[in-house]
Protein backbone atom coordinates (compact mmCIF):
# COMPACT_ATOMS: atom_id res chain seq x y z
CA UNK A 1 0.00 0.00 0.00
CA UNK A 2 2.99 2.30 0.29
CA UNK A 3 4.58 1.82 -2.41
CA UNK A 4 1.08 2.75 -3.95
CA UNK A 5 0.72 5.76 -2.05
CA UNK A 6 3.95 7.16 -2.56
CA UNK A 7 4.11 6.25 -6.86
CA UNK A 8 0.79 8.15 -6.22
CA UNK A 9 2.51 11.01 -4.90
CA UNK A 10 5.26 11.08 -7.25
CA UNK A 11 2.70 11.38 -10.40
CA UNK A 12 0.99 13.97 -9.06
CA UNK A 13 4.66 15.91 -8.66
CA UNK A 14 5.47 15.25 -11.89
CA UNK A 15 1.90 15.93 -13.40
CA UNK A 16 2.94 19.76 -11.33
CA UNK A 17 5.79 20.43 -13.14
CA UNK A 18 4.98 18.71 -16.53
CA UNK A 19 2.73 20.60 -19.38
CA UNK A 20 1.74 16.85 -20.39
CA UNK A 21 -0.10 14.12 -18.64
CA UNK A 22 2.12 11.71 -17.13
CA UNK A 23 1.43 8.63 -18.49
CA UNK A 24 1.42 5.95 -16.26
CA UNK A 25 1.94 2.35 -17.77
CA UNK A 26 -1.30 0.08 -18.10
CA UNK A 27 1.09 -3.23 -17.12
CA UNK A 28 1.11 -1.10 -13.42
CA UNK A 29 -1.78 0.07 -13.19
CA UNK A 30 -3.34 -3.67 -13.50
CA UNK A 31 -1.55 -4.44 -10.40
CA UNK A 32 -3.55 -1.68 -8.47
CA UNK A 33 -5.64 -3.51 -5.91
CA UNK A 34 -9.67 -2.90 -6.61
CA UNK A 35 -10.90 -3.42 -2.81
CA UNK A 36 -7.76 -0.62 -1.67
CA UNK A 37 -9.10 1.73 0.97
CA UNK A 38 -7.73 4.49 -0.94
CA UNK A 39 -7.28 8.19 0.14
CA UNK A 40 -10.20 10.40 -1.53
CA UNK A 41 -6.88 12.41 -3.21
CA UNK A 42 -5.59 9.55 -4.67
CA UNK A 43 -5.52 9.32 -8.47
CA UNK A 44 -4.52 6.39 -9.42
CA UNK A 45 -7.53 4.47 -9.04
CA UNK A 46 -9.38 7.09 -11.55
CA UNK A 47 -6.70 6.80 -14.34
CA UNK A 48 -6.76 2.95 -13.57
CA UNK A 49 -11.14 3.02 -13.86
CA UNK A 50 -10.57 5.30 -17.04
CA UNK A 51 -8.05 2.78 -18.69
CA UNK A 52 -10.69 -0.21 -17.89
CA UNK A 53 -13.46 1.29 -19.41
CA UNK A 54 -11.81 2.06 -22.86
CA UNK A 55 -10.25 -1.08 -23.14
CA UNK A 56 -12.24 -4.15 -25.79
CA UNK A 57 -12.60 -7.15 -24.02
CA UNK A 58 -9.97 -9.51 -23.71
CA UNK A 59 -8.84 -10.80 -27.07
CA UNK A 60 -6.94 -14.03 -26.61
CA UNK A 61 -4.44 -13.40 -29.53
CA UNK A 62 -3.70 -9.88 -28.24
CA UNK A 63 -0.86 -10.30 -25.84
CA UNK A 64 -0.99 -6.78 -24.59
CA UNK A 65 -1.20 -7.17 -20.74
CA UNK A 66 -4.01 -4.60 -18.78
CA UNK A 67 -6.08 -5.69 -16.06
CA UNK A 68 -5.83 -9.34 -14.30
CA UNK A 69 -8.49 -11.46 -13.40
CA UNK A 70 -10.66 -10.10 -10.20
CA UNK A 71 -9.33 -13.59 -8.30
CA UNK A 72 -5.74 -12.53 -8.84
CA UNK A 73 -3.96 -12.76 -4.92
CA UNK A 74 -2.74 -9.88 -3.28
CA UNK A 75 0.92 -11.69 -2.95
CA UNK A 76 1.20 -12.30 -6.85
CA UNK A 77 0.13 -8.52 -7.29
CA UNK A 78 2.87 -7.60 -4.79
CA UNK A 79 4.98 -9.60 -6.45
CA UNK A 80 4.79 -8.08 -9.74
CA UNK A 81 4.87 -4.50 -8.48
CA UNK A 82 7.98 -5.42 -6.91
CA UNK A 83 9.58 -5.54 -10.20
CA UNK A 84 7.24 -3.72 -12.64
CA UNK A 85 7.44 -0.34 -10.33
CA UNK A 86 11.24 -0.37 -11.79
CA UNK A 87 10.08 0.81 -15.03
CA UNK A 88 8.32 4.12 -14.15
CA UNK A 89 11.02 4.73 -11.22
CA UNK A 90 14.29 3.78 -12.77
CA UNK A 91 17.77 3.26 -10.33
CA UNK A 92 20.18 0.35 -10.38
CA UNK A 93 18.52 -2.82 -11.18
CA UNK A 94 21.47 -5.36 -9.24
CA UNK A 95 20.37 -4.08 -5.77
CA UNK A 96 16.69 -5.51 -7.12
CA UNK A 97 17.73 -8.30 -8.27
CA UNK A 98 19.97 -9.35 -5.79
CA UNK A 99 16.71 -9.19 -3.01
CA UNK A 100 15.41 -12.42 -2.22
CA UNK A 101 11.85 -11.27 -0.97
CA UNK A 102 8.79 -9.36 -2.40
CA UNK A 103 9.33 -7.28 0.69
CA UNK A 104 12.79 -6.55 0.13
CA UNK A 105 12.05 -4.91 -3.16
CA UNK A 106 9.18 -3.46 -2.26
CA UNK A 107 11.02 -1.74 0.62
CA UNK A 108 13.86 -0.64 -1.90
CA UNK A 109 11.11 1.23 -4.80
CA UNK A 110 9.70 2.66 -1.79
CA UNK A 111 13.12 4.57 -0.95
CA UNK A 112 13.28 4.96 -4.70
CA UNK A 113 10.01 6.75 -4.62
CA UNK A 114 10.58 8.68 -1.52
CA UNK A 115 13.99 9.85 -2.91
CA UNK A 116 12.72 11.09 -5.79
CA UNK A 117 9.31 12.43 -4.33
CA UNK A 118 11.39 14.37 -1.88
CA UNK A 119 13.93 15.46 -4.71
CA UNK A 120 11.12 17.14 -7.10
CA UNK A 121 9.77 18.92 -3.44
CA UNK A 122 13.49 20.53 -3.34
CA UNK A 123 12.72 21.60 -7.04
CA UNK A 124 9.50 23.17 -5.86
CA UNK A 125 7.08 20.47 -8.07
Amino acid sequence: RDVWLKLDELLRRLSSVSPTAVPVPSQILGLLPPDGDWPEDFALTAVAERLASNVAPPDPFNRRYTTPPGGYPAHRRAARLSYAVWAVVGGQAQPVLDARTTAERLALALRRLEALCDGLAAEGG
